[in-house]
């Protein structure tokens, strides 16, 4: 299944950024729920929840390699998401490895 990015807003393609890295522990906590809700905002933490559900990891990947140019096109764009996600993992005072190599995994896609 492909899915098309061309209707995808910037706070769509940040959601599913955030909500990614919130997953990549293998859960979700409240603490990393209500962090991503607080800068996208519920219906685009929602919005992340569906898409993210309908895709594989590779699917997954795709999406986020797809969208950077459109939707981080700069280095400070980047250097803000990335601190964002240092925040989330922050979140629920488990900062996992699974965590930390996302971070290591953005940084190559994006």
């Amino acid at each position: 299944m492909e899915i098309n990015l061309d209707n995808w807003t910037k706070q769509q393609y940040h959601a599913f950024l955030l909500f990614c890295g919130a997953r990549s522990n293998l859960g979700l906590s409240e603490a990393e729920h209500l962090y991503i809700s607080s800068i996208v905002g519920e219906e685009n933490y929602n919005f992340a929840k569906t898409e993210y559900a309908k895709c594989s990891d590779y699917q997954c990947a795709g999406i986020i390699s797809d969208g950077r140019k459109k939707f981080y096109p700069s280095e400070h764009d980047k250097q803000q998401l990335e601190s964002e996600l240092k925040t989330l993992f922050a979140a629920d005072h488990e900062y996992a490895i699974l965590e930390e190599n996302f971070l290591r995994y953005i940084d190559k896609l994006l």
